[in-house]
């Protein structure tokens, strides 16, 4: 999942909460973020919505209790980021569908959202 999509899901005034909401409940597959996305989301939320969302979410995404953390490795990055020039926090889903097996199901990349 990329950061668009926790943010939806979490703050119930963003625009795609809704849609966001069905996504999820209807999902066929586990949920798979990086740890780029984690820090991303931790920033945004703590920017936002502030600290009292922030870090009890990031405890429950950190023990892995709402979706796999799979972390970006230096292998990914130079197999994939450096090589196609492309680092931003989006690009780090595109680099764990090899190892997942599976492209994301919830993410700007994913058809359907």
């Amino acid at each position: 999942m990329d950061t668009s999509a926790w943010y939806a899901i979490i703050d119930k005034n963003d625009r795609d909460h809704l849609t966001a909401i069905t996504k999820i409940q209807i999902l066929d597959r586990p949920l798979v973020t990086s740890n780029y996305v984690f820090n991303e989301i931790l920033t945004l939320l703590k920017a936002r919505l502030g600290p009292s969302v922030a870090i009890p979410f990031g405890r429950k995404l950190w023990n892995q209790e709402v979706a796999i953390l799979a972390r970006i490795t230096e292998k990914d990055e130079v197999g994939f980021a450096w090589k196609n020039a492309q680092s931003n926090l989006e690009d780090s889903l595109i680099m764990l569908w090899p190892r997942q097996g599976t492209a994301p199901a919830f993410s700007g990349y994913a058809p359907g959202y």
